[in-house]
């Protein structure tokens, strides 16, 4: 695998470009991952190559050169990626607040077209507050999902500092 100390390395491959986005939970198809190792190689490095794209706005190798730059801190870095899991997790509740708000809403329309006489239209407003229940929910679930796996690499990350500390002692 591919990792910081090689990023100007002319011989970087298509396999060690998906490996790292793989690592780091992202997906690229074999063609892409060849391109972009044919960029790196071109320009003469993963910044270079960056730098090259910038400038060229029309390229859509720009973006993913960036997630694999990301994806190589990431891994270089584990705490990068817990950070960035836990960043995707607040933006997943803050999309599910206003749904739930919504919900709510929909939920005493509901009630009060009920009260009023007016069934087609309460459960109109019950359709659409079960469906932004649901949403709001699977946005959490997807949210609770980040956090444990940031939980996970920083418990992985302290477990190995302790073994670390733990040989050292040892050693000494």
């Amino acid at each position: 695998m591919t990792n910081l100390a090689s990023l100007h390395a002319p011989d970087i491959r298509g396999l060690d470009i998906q490996a790292a986005l793989a690592a780091d939970g992202r997906g690229i198809d074999a063609g892409q991952a060849q391109r972009l190792a044919a960029e790196i190689q071109a320009r003469g490095g993963l910044d270079a190559a960056v730098a090259a794209l910038a400038a060229d706005e029309a390229s859509g190798l720009l973006s993913l050169l960036l997630a694999y730059r990301a994806a190589l801190a990431e891994i270089a870095e584990p705490a990068l990626r817990a950070c960035r899991l836990r960043r995707m997790a607040q933006d997943l509740d803050a999309r599910a607040e206003p749904l739930w708000r919504e919900a709510a809403e929909d939920s005493g329309r509901a009630a009060a077209r009920r009260l009023r006489g007016e069934p087609a239209l309460a459960e109109t407003f019950a359709r659409r507050a079960d469906a932004a229940e649901v949403l709001a929910a699977e946005l959490e679930a997807e949210a609770f999902d980040l956090r444990l796996q940031a939980v996970r690499i920083e418990a992985e990350r302290a477990r190995r500092l302790d073994l670390m500390e733990a040989l050292t002692g040892l050693a000494a």
